[in-house]
């Protein structure tokens, strides 16, 4: 290497090594509370970063995208959700299994003798969730089954605002074969969430994140600090160790299955009375949909201004742009957030239509009319391909049922 390339190599070492130098630091992200702490990011100088916050922490690298801007992303392993932890407690005719762990997570369990059989889910907790014990021991006698199964929701935001059934979810089954003893079953939501990715910029002095308008303002690594995140980095691997070392029931399958409405009670009540809930105004629990003398299909607005969405003015226009003969068939199926929607296919003209539809009408109001009725009123973000949409709504299953069958004739 001649003294030219030496000399431009040093001095992009030294560029790249002062733009990661202007990201290093500890950064407060000022998102606390009056009983919650503030959320604490370290950006490290070996492209790791970790993020602290108040029920967890996160880890992973970081890389520059350009001099003002650098992408930091999880380091997620690939761990279930759910595993069955042994309390070392081996002299007992019995199988004692906690579920306190499960609280929250919309839990259904199965206890069976083979893998052949259907199984009959049953909630192990009531829907709302309050006045938490901490005794929720499920016994069974050793041998009496030879496999259990908990059912978790897919998705982990399911049952934060409302329940719907029927929903989706994952079944992992353990073997309780020649087991005994004491058990807890160690339930970790993060494990269902996409892994965490998010940007820091830079914009004069002032640093901010993609996912909030707050302004950050860093402070360099101090020994302090530096001897703080060592210690968190041992606690955490211990911590890790500790649980492998754990004695563990083997995972043997992991499957898909839908979650209906239960027909069984939930083994525990974790409720201390029921909240009284102000009465509904009667005729007024779902919005009047408008009634229009047009057959059935997907109609264009042609009276709509810009982000005026009133659905009970829309003026339709006389023709339909798709109709029965570009559907190729509707479908109900199951959402991600719980509950019914429906899903239609289309014809290949069909497909062709209705993305020249969505291209037409973007941040526009398309109304789908079926036996009469406005059935839904979509707006459109961008073009849609792939001969396929969603209809999505507070449907009830004989609602969603004459829906399908009125967007068949």
């Amino acid at each position: 290497m001649n003294k030219k390339h030496s000399l431009l190599l040093i001095f992009l070492l030294l560029f790249i090594t002062k733009i990661n130098a202007q990201f290093v630091g500890y950064y407060n992200m000022h998102d606390g509370g009056v009983d919650m702490p503030n959320s604490s990011l370290f950006v490290l100088p070996n492209n790791e970063f970790m993020f602290f916050y108040y029920s967890g922490y996160k880890a992973g690298i970081w890389k520059e995208i350009d001099k003002n801007n650098i992408s930091l992303i999880e380091t997620k392993s690939n761990n279930n959700p759910t595993k069955i932890i042994s309390r070392g407690n081996e002299k007992s005719t019995e199988i004692m299994i906690d579920v306190e762990g499960l609280v929250k997570a919309h839990a259904y369990i199965n206890f069976s003798k083979d893998t052949i059989s259907e199984k009959e889910f049953q909630p192990i907790f009531n829907e709302w969730t309050d006045c938490i014990d901490n005794h929720y021991i499920i016994k069974k006698k050793s041998g009496e089954y030879n496999w259990l199964t908990i059912a978790l929701p897919t998705n982990p935001n399911f049952g934060r605002q409302s329940i719907k059934y029927p929903y989706k979810a994952k079944t992992y089954t353990f073997s309780l074969s020649k087991i005994q003893g004491s058990y807890f079953i160690h339930y970790d939501e993060d494990a269902l969430n996409e892994k965490m990715e998010f940007k820091l910029t830079k914009t004069n002095e002032n640093y901010t994140i993609d996912y909030s308008d707050k302004k950050l303002e860093r402070e360099d690594l101090t020994d302090d600090l530096n001897e703080q995140i060592s210690n968190a980095k041992k606690q955490i691997s211990k911590a890790k160790l500790m649980e492998e070392m754990r004695t563990t029931l083997p995972l043997i399958s992991i499957s898909n299955t839908i979650i209906y409405k239960p027909n069984f009670k939930p083994i525990f009540t974790a409720k201390c009375k029921e909240v009284e809930k102000s009465p509904e105004p009667i005729g007024l629990d779902k919005p009047m949909m408008p009634t229009v003398d047009r057959p059935n299909g997907f109609y264009t607005v042609v009276n709509f201004k810009e982000n005026e969405y009133h659905i009970l003015k829309y003026k339709l226009a006389k023709e339909p742009s798709i109709t029965k003969e570009d559907i190729l068939s509707v479908n109900k199926i199951v959402s991600d957030n719980g509950g019914y929607e429906v899903e239609i296919i289309f014809t290949e003209i069909g497909s062709l239509k209705f993305a020249q539809l969505s291209k037409n009408n973007i941040r526009k109001p398309i109304v789908i009319v079926a036996n009469k009725f406005f059935v839904s009123a979509p707006i459109f973000a961008s073009e849609i391909n792939g001969g396929k949409m969603i209809i999505a709504g507070d449907f009830s299953d004989t609602e969603i049922d004459a829906l399908i069958a009125n967007l068949k004739k």
